[in-house]
C-alpha cells in the first residue's frame, strides 16, 4: 500500500530536477514543487514509522489450532514479523501450531504450549520461555532467539523444550527449571554479568560460545545435568572472567576451547565423561574446584601459555578428584586439596628459546598398572588431615616437570602433599624448585628422584618427611641441592649419592634417624642433626666451608676424596659431638 506514495515522491523529485534545468526563471513554481516534495516525503515517513511499530497479540484459540487464523488471536489478526506474541493457558485447551517458518519481534510463553510442526520460529527481539511446553516431541522444529535478551524458566515455573535451540545475543538473563530435550547452541556476544540459578536438564549436546561480555554464570544455586557432550568456547576481547558453571553433573564429555579469558567449573562437579582441552589461545585460564573426574581414560590438559610472564596458561585445581591417569601442562600450575588415584604428570611449561619444554614421551606413554595398595576411589574423599591441614593425596607415581615452582603451592596456603608411590621431579631451568615450600609440608613414602638444577627443601619453614627406608635418588642433579627441614624417618640405613657438580647443603632442620652415607662433589654442613652413625664423603676439588651448628649423636666419618681442596667445619658455629670420633 506504500508503493504509490513512494512512486509519487520519486516522480515529484524528478519533476523538481527538470524545473531546475529547464525553467530556471520560474522561482515561484520551483518553491511550490519543493514544498510538495517535502510534504509527501514527510507523510510517507510517518506512515512507514507507524507501520514499523510492533503490535501485541495474545493467543486465545477460540476457533482452532491454526496460527494463521485471525480469530485465534486477540486482537483478531495474524501476527506479522514485527509483532509481539504471548501465549498463556486458555480454557479451550487449543494451542497454536505453525504452518510455515515464522518471524516475530518478541515471543513469550508463560504457560500452555506451542507446536512448531517442524518449522523454525525466529525472534529478533526478546524471547521468554517461562513455562509450559515449547514444541512437540514428534515434530520438533527450531527456536532461533536472535534478539537482545533471552530467558528460560523462572523460580516458580518450569518449561519443557522439545525443539532445537539457537540463541545468539548479548544477554541470557536467567536459565532455570528448564528441560532441553534437543540440541542447544548458545552464543553470547555481549552483556555484562549474567547469572542463572540452575536446575536445568540438557538431554542432548550443548555448545556454549562466548565472544563478548564479562561473565556468564550457570547453575549458581542448583545443579544442572548434562546427559551428552558439552563444548565451551571462550574468545572475547575482555580477558576477565568467562564462563562459570556451578555444581553440575556431566554424563558426556566436556570440551573447553579457551582462546582468551577463563572457564570455571566449581561446586562438586561430577563428571563421568572425559574433560578434553580443545583449542587454546594466548590467555587461557582453567579453574576446577570440587571437580570429580570419574573417567578412567587418561586426562590430558595442555595450556602452555606464552613465554612472557603472566600471559595465561593457568591451570588451577582445588579440592578435585581424578580417578584416571592425568597430565596437566600449564604455564602456571596450582593444586590444592586434590586426590589423584592413579598416575599424575604435573608439568609447568618453562620456555626455552621461544618453545615450551616438551613432556618426555616416555612419561606419558609408558604403561603403568596400579598396585593393590591403591585404595578404591570414593566419590568425595576427605581433603584434610586429622590436624586440619589441607591435603594433596597422590596414590600413583608422579612426575613433576617444571622450573622455578613448587609442589602444590596455592598462593601460600598451608597444606601437605602425600606421595604414596615413586616421585620424579625435573627442574630444567636455573630457577629454584621449592619442595615443602610456601608453607606446604610434603611426605614421601617411596623413592624420590631429583633431576636438574637448584632444589630447595623447607624454604618457608615446612618440614619434608621421608618414610621408613625411602630413598632420595640423584637423577642428574647439578648446582645446588639444599636439604633443610628434612626428616628421614625410621631405622633403615640410607645412602645419598650425587654426581655431576652437585653442591649438597645439609642445613638447619635436617634430621636423619637412621645410619647414613653421603657422597657428593661438594658438601656443606650447616645445622644438620645425625642420630646414627654417618659417613660424609667429598669427591670434587675445591674448598667447602661450612658454618657449623651440626649435632652428631653417634660416630661420624668425614672423608675428602678430591684431588685438592678442603672440608672446613664449624667456621662460625660450634658443632656438637656426643661420641668420640
Amino acid at each position: 500500500m506504500y508503493i504509490p506514495i513512494l512512486s509519487a515522491v520519486f516522480s515529484v523529485s524528478m519533476s523538481v530536477t527538470r524545473r531546475q534545468t529547464e525553467q530556471k526563471g520560474q522561482q515561484v513554481n520551483q518553491k511550490r514543487s519543493y514544498f510538495h516534495f517535502f510534504y509527501l516525503l514527510l507523510v510517507g515517513s510517518l506512515l512507514l514509522s507507524v507501520n514499523s511499530q510492533a503490535a501485541s497479540y495474545t493467543w486465545n484459540g477460540s476457533v482452532s489450532t491454526d496460527w494463521n487464523t485471525a480469530a485465534n488471536w486477540t486482537p483478531a489478526a495474524v501476527p506479522a514479523s514485527t509483532d509481539d506474541v504471548t501465549i498463556n493457558t486458555v480454557s479451550v485447551n487449543r494451542y497454536p501450531v505453525l504452518v510455515a517458518n515464522t518471524i516475530l519481534n518478541s515471543f513469550t510463553l508463560n504457560s500452555g504450549s506451542i507446536d512448531l510442526a517442524g518449522f523454525i520460529l525466529t525472534c529478533n527481539g526478546t524471547t521468554t520461555l517461562k513455562g509450559g511446553t515449547f514444541g512437540s516431541s514428534l515434530t520438533k522444529g527450531e527456536i532461533k532467539a536472535l534478539g537482545g535478551t533471552t530467558s528460560f524458566g523462572s523460580a516458580t515455573t518450569s518449561v519443557t523444550i522439545n525443539t532445537l535451540v539457537t540463541v545468539i545475543g548479548p544477554v541470557v538473563s536467567g536459565m532455570q527449571n528448564t528441560t532441553f530435550n534437543e540440541m542447544v547452541n548458545f552464543t553470547k556476544n555481549g552483556g555484562y554479568l549474567e547469572s542463572a540459578n540452575g536446575n536445568n536438564v540438557f538431554k542432548e549436546t550443548v555448545t556454549i560460545t562466548m565472544t563478548d561480555g564479562l561473565r556468564w554464570s550457570l547453575a549458581q544455586n542448583y545443579p544442572d545435568t548434562f546427559y551428552k557432550d558439552l563444548t565451551i568456547t571462550v574468545n572475547k576481547p575482555n580477558g576477565n572472567y568467562g564462563v562459570v558453571i556451578g555444581k553440575s553433573v556431566y554424563k558426556g564429555n566436556i570440551t573447553t576451547n579457551i582462546i582468551t579469558a577463563a572457564v570455571y567449573l566449581y561446586g562438586t562437579q561430577e563428571a563421568t565423561g572425559k574433560l578434553i582441552m580443545g583449542q587454546v589461545g594466548v590467555q587461557p585460564y582453567l579453574y576446577l574446584t570440587n571437580f570429580i573426574s570419574q573417567a578412567t581414560d587418561p586426562l590430558a590438559i595442555q595450556m602452555p601459555g606464552l613465554p612472557t610472564a603472566g600471559n595465561g596458561g593457568v591451570i588451577a585445581l582445588e579440592n578435585c578428584v581424578f580417578y584416571g591417569d592425568v597430565r596437566f601442562w600449564g604455564y602456571q600450575l596450582y593444586y590444592k586439596g586434590c586426590t589423584f588415584f592413579r598416575r599424575a604428570i604435573l608439568q609447568k611449561s618453562t620456555w626455552v628459546n621461544g618453545t615450551p619444554n616438551p613432556a618426555r614421551v616416555a612419561d606419558w606413554s609408558s604403561a603403568w598398572a596400579p598396585p593393590g595398595s591403591v585404595p578404591t576411589p570414593i566419590p568425595n574423599p576427605a581433603n584434610t588431615g586429622s590436624d586440619g591441614v589441607i591435603l594433596n593425596t597422590l596414590y600413583g607415581p608422579v612426575i613433576i616437570n617444571g622450573g622455578a615452582t613448587w609442589i602444590g603451592g596455592w598462593f601460600g596456603a598451608n597444606q601437605r602433599s602425600i606421595f604414596y608411590d615413586e616421585v620424579t621431579i625435573i627442574n630444567p631451568t636455573n630457577g629454584t624448585f621449592g619442595i615443602s615450600y610456601s608453607n606446604t609440608a610434603d611426605v614421601f613414602l617411596k623413592k624420590l628422584t631429583l633431576a636438574g638444577s637448584l632444589f630447595t627443601f623447607g624454604n618457608s619453614g615446612a618440614i619434608t618427611t621421608f618414610g621408613e627406608g625411602v630413598v632420595l635418588q640423584d637423577g642428574g642433579v647439578y648446582n645446588g641441592l639444599n636439604l633443610q627441614k628434612v626428616v628421614f624417618k625410621g631405622t633403615t640405613a640410607r645412602q645419598l649419592t650425587f654426581g655431576s657438580n652437585t653442591q649438597l647443603h645439609l642445613g638447619t632442620g635436617f634430621v636423619c634417624e637412621s645410619e647414613l652415607t653421603v657422597t657428593a662433589p661438594h658438601l656443606y654442613l650447616d645445622g644438620a642433626k645425625f642420630l646414627k652413625p654417618v659417613t660424609l664423603i667429598k669427591t670434587a676439588a675445591g674448598d667447602n666451608i661450612s658454618i657449623g651448628g651440626n649435632v652428631f649423636t653417634d660416630k661420624a666419618l668425614i672423608r675428602n676424596r678430591a684431588s685438592s681442596g678442603t672440608i672446613q667445619m664449624a667456621t662460625q658455629t660450634q658443632d656438637l659431638t656426643q661420641k668420640s670420633q
